[in-house]
This record gives C-alpha cells, structure tokens and sequence, in this order.
C-alpha cells in the first residue's frame, strides 16, 4: 500500500463558508441599496406632484387676483395613483404693506410613517373697496 502526498487542489469548507458570508452580505447591501432607492424614487415622484399641483393652484390665484376677485382660503384632497394628497391655501395680510397679502399654497402627504409638505408663497396686491 503506497501512501500518496501530492497536492491536490480544492477548497476547504473555511474558504467556501468566507466566500458564502462574503456574497449574502454583498446581497444585503444590494438589497439595501434598492429599498432606499426606490423609497427615493416614490419622494421625488410626491414631491413632483405636489409641486406640480401648487404650481397650478399659484396659477389660478394669480388669475382671480388679475380679475379683480379676491380668492378666500381653501382646503382639498386629491389622489395620484395610490398616493393621496391634502391641500390648504392660506391667506394673511403682510406686514410690510397692508395693500398686500401673502398667498400659501400648502400640500401635504404621508409616505411610511413620514409625514411631508410642500409650500409656495406670493405676495398680491389687493385692492379693498374698489369695483
């Protein structure tokens, strides 16, 4: 009986089991990466559509304010896809000038256990006691 002592090549079970902790931890961080990227991705879309509705609200205001009426403050929900949204619009004389008046559009929305808000601000002459 010859007794062998050759190299033979292969791995140990310590190098398999590095390499396997190795890759489930570069999964982990992979997985990671993903949820908070499309955490990201579904803020920056809210974000968009809650500007996007100010926008047009700041638009309407400016409107009403260019023919002659004086919009009172409001308040609304409106959905996009799944998302639901609440909207307020606030209006106060300035301090600087009293023929002014701050106009704020307000949206605001949960995403998780997040609440957040968006918000413009213009400031309209108003004209009191003319036609």
């Amino acid at each position: 009986m010859t007794l062998r002592t050759g190299s033979k090549r292969g791995l140990t079970l310590i190098e398999i089991l590095v390499s396997v902790v190795i890759l489930a931890s570069a999964v982990v961080f992979i997985m990671q990466a993903l949820a908070r990227s499309t955490f990201t991705l579904a803020l920056a879309k809210n974000r968009l559509a809650a500007y996007a509705f100010s926008s047009a609200k700041m638009a309407e205001l400016e409107t009403a304010y260019a023919q002659g009426a004086v919009p009172k403050e409001g308040a609304g929900h409106f959905r996009v896809g799944r998302d639901e949204f609440d909207w307020r619009v606030d209006a106060s004389a300035s301090s600087e000038d009293p023929q002014l008046e701050r106009v704020t559009p307000t949206v605001e929305w949960r995403q998780g256990s997040n609440a957040y808000e968006s918000q413009m601000s213009m400031l309209q002459r108003v004209v009191k006691g003319e036609p």
